[in-house]
Parts: C-alpha cells; sequence; structure tokens
C-alpha cells in the first residue's frame, strides 16, 4: 500500500510545483494608465447634460478607482454616481442633480490611490479640464515665485507663474517680459492645484545662464497672456527679485610675514602704499587674509608684486586667505610693491571694497647684503679705505692679505683678482695660497698671498660683488670692492 501511494503522491507534488511556477511567472506589476478622457482635456461648449468617461489600459478595482475620482469647478466638488463597462476598463460618471453649471471650467481628477485588479496604482496622477457652455472668466496670476522684493541666492533661480486655470501657451511668450532680458526657456504643465482645488497652468521661466549676482529683475505677466476662450488675464502682475543675498564687500584684514626660522613675524601697515614696512624676509611668504572667503578664480592677475617678483599664489581652505610664495628669493635690501585690485570678488560676487598697496622693503636679518668690514696686509696697516689708484698702499713683496666679511661667506662663491694698473714692470699677478682664517664652520676672514714678482707695480686688487659672492643665506655683495697696493722693496 504505501508503494503504491508514494508515488502518486509525489506526482501531484510535482504538478503543484509546476503550477505555482507558472503562476508567479504570470504576475503583472505594470501600473495602469488612463487611455482617454471625454470631454477631452480642454474641451469648450460642453452640454451642462454632459458625464465624465475615462478609459482605463487594464482592468480597474471599480471601488478604489472610483473613490480616487474627483470632479470640481469653483463653485465646489460635483456629486455624482458611477457606471463601468463589463471587462472593468470604461468608468463613467454621472454628475447628479441638474447636472453641471453653465460658464465653469472643470477640473477632472484620478489620483494614485486608483489601482487596476492585481493591486497596482495608477502609474501617476491624472488631471483633466473642459469648460461648459461659454467661458467668460478672465483668468488671473494665483501666485508667483521669486517673491515680490525677494533675494535668492540661486544665480540658476527660476521664475514660476501659477495661474488660476488653464492658459493659452501662446500667449505667455507675448505677455511675459523680464528686465532686464535673460534668454531663457519656457516649462508648461498642467496640474490640480489644492490650494484652488481645480487644474490650472504653471509657467516656469528657466534662465540659460546664471544671473549676475546683485542685478535686480523685474518681472511682467501682461493682459496678453489668455485663456484657451480668450479671456484676457484679469490684471496685469509685476514683481521683482534681486540676485544674491549678501551686498558686503571683503576687505583685507591683514598681510603678514612669518619666520619659520624663528618664528618673528611682520606685520605690513599702511595699505595705502604711502609708506614702507621695513625689516621684510626675500624667502618668506606672504600672507594676505580676507575679512571672508573670496573666490579663487579672482585672485590670479588681481594680486602682483613690482621689480620682476616670481611667485604664484596658494589660496587657503576656506579661501579667506591666500599665500604668495616665491619662486626664487626677492633680492637682498631692495624696494617692492604688493598690490591687490578690486577684481578679487567673495563668493556672493561683491568686490573687494578697494585696491590695497603695501610697500617694503628687504632688510630682514636673513636678507641683508654682506660688507667687506677691513682689509688689511700682513705687515700691518688697513689698506680698506684704498679704494683709487692716487691712494695706494705700499707694501713688500711677500705679504699676506686677510678680508673681514660682515656675515658668513659662503666658502664657494667667493672670488678674487689682482691686476697690474700702473708701473715700469711687465707682470702677470695672481692670487694664490687661498684660506680662511676664522674658527672652523665660520667664514669671515679670508686670505690670501699675491704672485707678484717686480717692485715699483701698482695694482688692483678686486673682491668680485653683484651675483659673485655671497653670503651663507644668498645674500649677494651689492658691488665690486677694490683696493689698491703698490710693492716696494723693504
Amino acid at each position: 500500500m504505501t508503494r503504491t501511494i508514494a508515488p502518486v503522491l509525489a506526482s501531484l507534488l510535482l504538478i503543484f510545483s509546476a503550477c505555482e511556477t507558472d503562476d508567479i511567472m504570470n504576475l503583472d506589476f505594470s501600473q495602469p494608465q488612463v487611455s482617454a478622457v471625454a470631454p477631452a482635456n480642454r474641451q469648450e461648449d460642453v452640454g451642462v447634460d454632459a458625464t465624465v468617461t475615462l478609459i482605463f489600459n487594464k482592468s480597474m478595482d471599480r471601488v478604489k478607482t472610483a473613490n480616487s475620482f474627483s470632479l470640481s469647478s469653483s463653485k465646489g466638488r460635483v456629486d455624482g454616481y458611477f457606471t463601468w463597462d463589463a471587462g472593468g476598463r470604461v468608468m463613467t460618471f454621472h454628475p447628479s442633480g441638474e447636472g453641471l453649471s453653465g460658464g465653469q471650467a472643470y477640473s477632472v481628477i484620478v489620483n494614485t490611490d486608483a489601482e487596476d485588479t492585481g493591486g497596482n496604482d495608477l502609474l501617476g496622477p491624472f488631471a483633466s479640464v473642459f469648460y461648459v457652455g461659454s467661458d467668460i472668466t478672465p483668468p488671473y496670476v494665483a501666485r508667483f515665485s521669486p517673491a515680490h522684493n525677494s533675494q535668492v541666492a540661486d544665480p540658476n533661480q527660476s521664475i514660476e507663474i501659477v495661474f488660476s486655470e488653464p492658459v493659452d501657451y501662446d500667449t505667455v511668450y507675448s505677455g511675459f517680459s523680464l528686465s532686464p532680458s535673460v534668454q531663457g526657456l519656457f516649462r508648461f504643465e498642467e496640474r490640480f492645484d489644492p490650494p484652488q482645488n481645480r487644474v490650472v497652468t504653471a509657467a516656469t521661466f528657466d534662465p540659460t545662464y546664471p544671473l549676475p549676482f546683485g542685478t535686480t529683475y523685474a518681472v511682467t505677466v501682461s493682459t496678453a497672456v489668455k485663456d484657451p476662450n480668450g479671456n484676457p488675464l484679469r490684471e496685469e502682475c509685476a514683481f521683482n527679485f534681486t540676485v544674491g543675498t549678501d551686498f558686503q564687500r571683503p576687505s583685507i584684514v591683514s598681510v603678514t610675514q612669518t619666520d619659520p626660522v624663528d618664528g618673528g613675524s611682520v606685520v605690513f601697515a599702511d595699505p595705502t602704499g604711502a609708506s614702507e614696512n621695513t625689516l621684510v624676509e626675500r624667502d618668506c611668504d606672504l600672507i594676505v587674509r580676507f575679512s571672508e572667503p573670496v573666490r579663487v578664480s579672482t585672485l590670479q592677475g588681481a594680486i602682483t608684486l613690482s621689480n620682476g617678483a616670481d611667485f604664484y599664489l596658494l589660496p587657503g581652505s576656506p579661501a579667506d586667505s591666500v599665500t604668495v610664495k616665491f619662486r626664487e628669493p626677492l633680492k637682498s635690501q631692495d624696494h617692492y610693491l604688493l598690490t591687490v585690485t578690486q577684481s578679487v570678488t567673495d563668493l556672493g560676487g561683491n568686490q573687494l571694497d578697494t585696491t590695497y598697496r603695501y610697500r617694503f622693503f628687504t632688510d630682514g636679518e636673513r636678507s641683508t647684503r654682506p660688507e667687506v668690514l677691513s682689509m688689511e696686509a700682513a705687515q700691518g696697516g688697513d689698506i680698506s679705505i684704498l679704494a683709487s689708484e692716487s691712494e695706494v698702499y705700499p707694501v713688500k713683496l711677500a705679504c699676506r692679505y686677510y678680508v673681514e666679511f660682515s656675515k658668513d661667506i659662503d666658502p664657494g662663491s667667493i672670488e678674487v683678482s689682482v691686476e697690474k694698473v700702473a708701473g715700469p714692470v711687465a707682470d702677470s699677478p695672481s692670487v694664490i695660497n687661498p684660506n680662511w682664517d676664522d674658527a672652523p664652520g665660520s667664514f669671515r676672514v679670508y686670505s690670501f698671498d699675491l704672485n707678484v714678482s717686480q717692485a715699483g707695480n701698482t695694482y688692483r686688487i678686486t673682491i668680485q660683488g653683484t651675483n659673485v659672492t655671497k653670503d651663507s643665506r644668498g645674500n649677494y655683495l651689492e658691488k665690486d670692492v677694490s683696493r689698491y697696493v703698490k710693492y716696494i722693496i723693504l
């Protein structure tokens, strides 16, 4: 017995499983839509005894669909009853009582509570409008945005006009004006408007390009706008708005230079450029601080430095500051002018309140040039004041020279030359046996000998200055330093 039942149960289970799979595969999840409506959308001269018929593309749940339907005019919602075709796809609404009223616009609404017999909601709310008899009611602007006298932050602000009823789209083009004029496109939508309890036209103007900051626009909707029956707008509507919410101009709060070596800082004074800021280092960044964040794109070209300074800008985050970074150190003990023009703007488009000018002089501790303090001969005597051929210091043939500088010198940069400038004897002098004679690691005293073989000649000893001899921080001697000696036999 068991052997007989088992195969039967297995077969039934297999058949049931197959049927269940087929049912799942045949489930319909598509959402229904309204295929047609009568009276048609915007139809005119509809009779007072008219009914409203909706045709759906699927069989509908009659109760839920009827509950989602409404027919209304300016007089309120219309009561009535429904009839359906056998297939559940055609629903007809029959107004009760004496029917519809003449001279009215009626709005037909079916919301998404409507469902098909499979429980799928209507794809989207449906709205339509028709006119009973002659329409003599003029439309009007029910509301608009932006609000009158408002300030808008978004430069791509759209302008929306909501009318009291559907209007002729073509008349909106001729009846709408915007001053100053702006390029843009219109979008039109007929939708149910809850505040008015009817289907209306919403016209939206989208600017093609961002609206300039700080500009006030005047919008006018004239009586050239008409409804489909030719009724002109009841009255002209005008309003204005301004682009931007911040009209405070930015300013420069400070210009500073902080020395990363010793932490000292210089705060620049006098933004008019009338006086000069001193003790500025030639190799430290300048930081410009603004009263609020600015547009980074407006900084380039607005900040300049005189005297051929090569620099780039590094904006802060947020951009309420910018660092002026030098690609190469500035010149030692030289004059510069930092200028920040009004082309700098804040995030709202407001220009800098004025043009700022800061004069400064690069004479910080690490930016001053080295100097030759003295030049002496080993036999005794300071020859540092003998700077012309008429001031000649007599020295013996075998004499060593010592040069003292005001600062440590880059030992690889120093160059000393010697040349005969007067005398009866031909000679080819040269500098020999150079050495640094101070403590290890210090390069302030430089010594050397001259290879001179003949007495009676006058020689010029020159320490090469500009762009040659420099201190340990890269500051060059301002100019060549020359001294004159005459060799004699002692």
